[in-house]
């Protein structure tokens, strides 16, 4: 389906300024195929039934991950890691999730109603929120307490924040490994604008998948990989 490796199609079907269709084979013949307005087709009528698709989902690991921020790389991160059962919890300084998506794009462009509904699916997979909820230097320790890993994918960050969580810091972010995209601190990856600026929020998501992939190394080193998930 549209929804195997895409959390959010009927949103990125209306904002992705659709890169992938570049490459496309059909150019050689008359014009692209519209690859993003078709996987938008898909996802408005998946969305449009009773029971909008949902991606099968191992048992429960017993494993938590924490995810600050609710933007699209934070929200893709949950997908894939509730798919392979682990709990997830999003934090948000917002009142509402969805991060740019919700606060920085055009409703012209993308209605609340449909980020909405696509944010209802990962409500129905598991994901938990904690909004209107900053967390901070005390609040990231905590969380290191309570959690066997976090995901740091606030958005872009203030010069604050480099000094409350105490990673290590490159010159546009967040410095991470990499290869595993985890920061200076134990068991804590950083994902998105919080490492490098992204451009498109078709990037964020795929930053979001990366790092739940790494975090399910982390968490289950014997686990399949994502690849494998429908």
């Amino acid at each position: 389906t549209a929804k195997a490796h895409i959390p959010l199609p009927a949103v990125l079907g209306r904002i992705c300024p659709a890169p992938c269709e570049n490459g496309c084979r059909r150019n050689a013949r008359d014009a692209a195929v519209s690859i993003m307005l078709l996987k938008r087709a898909v996802a408005d009528a998946d969305l449009a039934t009773d029971e909008p698709f949902l991606p099968d989902c191992l048992p429960s690991t017993g494993k938590r991950v924490a995810i600050v921020g609710s933007g699209p790389a934070g929200l893709s991160a949950a997908y894939y890691l509730l798919q392979k059962g682990h709990a997830c919890t999003i934090y948000d300084a917002r009142e509402q999730p969805g991060g740019m998506l919700r606060y920085g794009v055009s409703r012209d462009l993308l209605p609340l109603g449909v980020l909405d509904a696509e944010i209802a699916v990962l409500t129905r997979l598991g994901a938990e929120y904690r909004l209107a909820e900053r967390v901070d230097s005390t609040g990231l320790e905590r969380l290191r307490e309570e959690f066997e890993a976090i995901v740091l994918a606030p958005g872009g960050l203030e010069d604050e924040d480099r000094v409350e969580w105490g990673c290590a810091w490159a010159s546009k972010g967040i410095k991470v490994d990499s290869h595993s995209l985890v920061t200076s601190l134990p068991a804590v990856f950083a994902a998105g604008d919080a490492v490098r600026p992204v451009r498109r929020a078709v990037n964020a998501v795929a930053a979001g998948r990366n790092v739940a992939l790494s975090v399910c190394r982390l968490l289950d080193p014997d686990a399949a990989d994502l690849e494998e998930l429908s």
